[in-house]
């Protein structure tokens, strides 16, 4: 409060980004379907995620987030007409492991400012991580809806 002279809220006018997100991302889902019975379908799906490298703030080379991509990949039988599915399915199958948040303060412990160069310091630091590895079987029922 006594940096936004006594005031709870307080305004700055930046010229850097505030957001930690890209400008732009890509998502590409092919699917492979085909008839087993005439009550069921066999499928293999792909899931790509793409997210070019995010320069948070130009003032800070701590921030910068690079460039990933992340794979999802289905297979499995479903009723052809949509009622149920049952799917084995691997998430982030290359086990790709990107920092995908920028290290930001927890509010715990002291943290000292520079107001004049934009720097921070702080006693505790916390960011995301990508998702590890995941594989799992996935049942759907539609009750009702058919």
């Amino acid at each position: 409060r006594a940096a936004a002279g006594g005031e709870a809220v307080a305004a700055c006018t930046v010229s850097s980004r505030l957001a930690v997100t890209p400008d732009w991302s890509a998502t590409l889902q092919p699917e492979y379907a085909f008839t087993v019975t005439p009550a069921m379908d066999a499928f293999v799906r792909g899931l790509f995620y793409y997210y070019p490298s995010n320069e948070a703030d130009e003032n800070n080379p701590y921030d910068d987030i690079d460039s990933y991509g992340l794979l999802n990949l289905y297979t499995g039988l479903r009723s052809s007409d949509g009622a149920w599915e049952v799917s084995l399915f691997a998430k982030n199958v290359t086990d790709t492991g990107e920092r995908i948040a920028p290290p930001g303060f927890t509010g715990l412990g002291p943290i000292s400012t520079s107001y004049g160069s934009g720097s921070f310091q702080g006693s505790y630091m916390a960011t995301r991580y990508t998702a590890p590895r995941e594989v799992g079987l996935g049942v759907r029922y539609a009750f009702g809806s058919r």
